[in-house]
């Protein structure tokens, strides 16, 4: 083990709070949109235009271990932790026999968790575990800098579990598989022309968060979700469109605070958009889609 006392980690909500970061050593996807916040000695980001083949930071082997500095982050999901559990020299949870594991997750940060299935059983089954627990941790504050270092160090306990087979942690992952299976059919509001709307109406009781919806495609093409207790709007394509991109859709709709990659992007990360806002990106995305 590799783990500097001398390494903070901090998630920053917002690109204004972003800002007062006074030189950060690594950033990780610290994105906002069109906004990067780039790190003294590496900054891990792969979500702007031309950076379609960088590596995730999760699955990036470049990341440089530091044993002193900060590390700023935008967001807490399983690639920002990955990325900065590299650069805090974690290696055990990143040996040759993970690496298939690795490659799975860049996979589904890019393109979604519809890619599941074109990975081994183990490995989904791995994901699926690391993504229920991802769900327990605490909200980061919206309107303020959170030192999340303590959460990245359990995050290493919890992923080194998982990845050696702990059979609750991988219990627990496909419980959490069978609550998003049943919003398949409870969110689903309507489809025209191929693109589902969805709604999420409640969180998951277990975890006080949102299902995941926008890989539940079926026949169709798109799908636009709106998670009513949030706020928060997420549109995302089945295959690739010339022409269309979601990153730029909810650029174009909600700013540059929102972003993400052609086939799946979000509105502000913070959420807060109101149902009218999400109206106009369905309609948006369906004339788009014409």
């Amino acid at each position: 083990m590799n783990i500097m006392n001398n390494v903070k980690v901090v998630v920053a909500p917002s690109w204004e709070l972003a800002q007062t970061i006074k030189n950060p050593t690594i950033t990780v996807e610290a994105e906002w949109g069109g906004m990067v916040l780039e790190g003294s000695v590496f900054t891990a980001c792969h979500h702007q235009p031309g950076q379609e083949d960088w590596s995730a930071p999760c699955n990036n082997a470049n990341i440089p271990v530091i044993e002193e500095g900060v590390i700023a982050l935008s967001h807490l999901d399983h690639d920002c932790i990955g990325g900065t559990l590299r650069a805090m020299g974690c290696s055990e949870l990143f040996m040759p026999e993970f690496d298939e594991f690795w490659e799975l997750a860049e996979d589904c940060d890019k393109n979604g968790p519809k890619v599941l299935v074109n990975h081994s059983a183990e490995d989904q089954d791995r994901m699926n575990a690391i993504w229920a627990f991802l769900k327990t941790l605490p909200f980061t504050p919206r309107d303020q800098i959170k030192d999340v270092t303590q959460t990245i160090l359990d995050c290493r306990n919890i992923f080194w579990r998982i990845l050696n087979g702990d059979e609750e942690l991988l219990r627990v992952g496909r419980e959490w598989v069978e609550y998003n299976r049943v919003l398949d059919t409870d969110s689903l509001i309507s489809v025209k022309n191929g693109v589902q709307k969805r709604i999420i109406r409640s969180l998951d009781p277990a975890t006080g968060r949102p299902g995941f919806v926008n890989h539940l495609y079926g026949d169709d093409v798109a799908i636009a979700t709106f998670c009513e207790p949030l706020g928060t709007i997420t549109i995302s394509l089945r295959d690739p469109i010339e022409g269309v991109s979601c990153r730029e859709i909810m650029q174009a709709l909600h700013g540059k605070e929102a972003g993400g990659h052609d086939g799946i992007a979000g509105g502000r990360r913070e959420g807060g958009h109101s149902i009218e806002e999400f109206e106009t990106t369905f309609a948006f995305l369906l004339k788009v889609m014409e």
